[in-house]
C-alpha cells in the first residue's frame, strides 16, 4: 500500500520509494526505507500531512503514491 491508503494516526514502516526523481529529496526529509511514518491528516488540496520520526511534512498526492508502506504488527 502507499501513503494515500494509510489509516489516519496509525504508524507504518516505509518499505520502498518507487520514484528515483524524488529519492534524494525524500531521504533528506527522513522518508527512507525502514523509517516510521504516520498519516496525521489530509489537506484540502489533496495533500497529506505525515509524521516521520519527529518531523511533520506535507506531501502532494503524486509523491505520496510513490511511497510504499506496511503496517507494524
Amino acid at each position: 500500500m502507499n501513503v494515500t491508503a494509510l489509516e489516519q494516526n496509525r504508524e507504518a514502516i516505509v518499505i520502498a520509494i518507487r520514484d528515483d526523481r524524488h529519492l534524494n529529496r525524500l531521504r533528506s526529509s527522513g522518508i527512507r526505507p525502514g523509517a516510521n511514518i504516520e498519516l496525521v491528516g489530509r489537506t484540502s488540496s489533496r495533500g497529506f500531512l505525515v509524521k516521520v520520526d519527529d518531523t511533520r511534512l506535507v506531501l502532494g498526492y503524486e509523491i505520496a503514491e510513490k511511497i510504499c508502506c506496511a503496517y507494524n504488527s
